[in-house]
């Protein structure tokens, strides 16, 4: 999941060029020209639209804000296969996404690799599962490696289990850690460094992992019981914080009847991100939908919860949801960032919600397979869209505010030499 907009990341400091400003024209705007992030050229005032008071809404190519972004990506393009034998009669194309091998690495608002990831594991290729962010400077990957086994080991070759890694990452100490993963031998979900077990449902459940960046060296897990029938249950289990370090800690249970819209009725979490507030107060975004064990019987909804508090709030996503994602900024009473298709003519649709409603707008036909990133401010209607260019079937972020195209990075930049890429997965990095 495209997840959270962490508070604690400040705007005010500037940083400078760091020996890239010749690559980038302080009033370019041709990716090819003049580097990799810029301004596009048609930001100013719009007819019809309030003045932008946004810090996001007027970014200097010449003095941007100490900001990075974690990303997963990949150097091969979304496309379309030929059909052959194995398509539908009525099938010319079909697509694919692009799985080539995951790679991380955080990123400037130039698009500026300042630390490309080592593998998670030397000789091991993962397939990508989630970003989320975590202490100042880190981010957590959620992975799964790809093992071969050999005959012995099981004969008939096929693939044994749901084996996820969860790895902590620092951009400040360029550190990397595993901290949990599923133990195949076991089947039980397993704590490294405090070498512990937890229950965090069946391996045939669904599972999201988070942390409090106030709190790192705790993780939370939110798992759902995907083929639990029974008519009492909730299917969302409670939510778990497990201590990493200390496996004397005590595991800390949060009820799901605090944070599920109806807590009598069968759910499916399809999301979570946790984040701070502009206190340092923890709290979390929960996308969950109604369903009864056999099919989604309801839209989607997300809740703004609190530890302390309980649901502040929730909002309905609608039927035309898609994809099935949402993005969290938690300051200033919280707000929850959706894309959806428009039903009558298949126009790409951003939405903003909060306590008070919702924000809307189109995002336009330049680009297409739009994706949400983070939710940088929505009071402002400030967050990341990524989409792909149909010239190369690459991938491109954009930031906009008051939905207006503020930013793009068309490639990512390594040294003086850049690399097109499909993104997989942008958070923001607090620091």
């Amino acid at each position: 999941m495209m997840s959270l907009a962490a508070a604690g990341l400040s705007l005010v400091g500037c940083v400078s060029d760091g020996g890239f400003s010749s690559l980038i024209g302080a009033n370019g705007h041709d990716g090819e020209a003049f580097g990799v992030g810029h301004r596009p050229p048609d930001v100013g005032p719009h007819p019809g639209h309030p003045p932008n008071n946004s810090r996001w809404g007027h970014l200097d190519p010449g003095s941007l804000p100490d900001v990075y972004f974690a990303v997963a990506y990949t150097t091969v393009p979304y496309g379309w296969y030929t059909c052959d034998a194995y398509c539908d009669a009525d099938q010319a194309e079909v697509p694919y996404y692009p799985y080539g091998e995951t790679h991380y690495a955080v990123i400037d608002l130039k698009g500026q690799v300042v630390w490309d990831v080592p593998a998670l594991s030397s000789g091991m290729t993962y397939e990508h599962l989630a970003l989320a962010a975590a202490g100042p400077g880190q981010f957590s990957v959620t992975a799964r490696p790809w093992y071969t086994y050999d005959a012995e080991a099981d004969a008939d070759g096929w693939y044994a289990g749901t084996n996820w890694e969860a790895y902590r990452l620092d951009a400040l100490t360029m550190s990397t850690e595993r901290v949990a993963h599923f133990d195949l031998e076991r089947w039980v979900t397993h704590i490294d460094r405090a070498s512990v077990d937890v229950d965090v449902g069946p391996a045939d459940g669904t599972l999201h992992l988070g942390m409090f960046p106030s709190d790192p060296e705790r993780a939370l897990f939110l798992g759902t019981d995907t083929y639990s029938c029974d008519a009492t249950a909730r299917g969302v289990r409670d939510l778990r914080s497990v201590h990493l370090n200390d496996g004397e800690a005590s595991a800390i249970s949060y009820d799901a009847a605090s944070f599920l819209p109806n807590p009598d009725a069968h759910w499916w979490a399809w999301g979570f991100d946790a984040s701070v507030d502009e206190d340092g107060a923890p709290a979390a975004l929960i996308g969950v939908t109604p369903w009864d064990c056999s099919a989604l019987t309801g839209d989607p909804q997300v809740v703004m919860w609190s530890p302390e508090r309980g649901a502040l709030w929730t909002a309905d996503l609608g039927p035309n949801t898609w994809p099935l994602d949402a993005e969290f900024d938690p300051r200033e009473g919280g707000g929850a960032l959706s894309f959806a298709v428009d039903p009558v003519d298949g126009r790409a649709l951003w939405r903003v919600f909060d306590a008070d409603g919702r924000a809307h707008g189109e995002l336009g036909d330049e680009l297409y397979n739009w994706r949400p990133g983070p939710l940088l401010e929505h009071a402002s209607s400030t967050f990341v869209d990524v989409g792909t260019r149909s010239s190369d079937g690459f991938d491109q972020i954009e930031i906009r505010s008051d939905g207006r195209v503020v930013w793009r990075i068309d490639d990512l930049r390594f040294g003086v030499g850049r690399q097109a890429v499909s993104i997989l997965d942008i958070v923001l990095l607090p620091m």
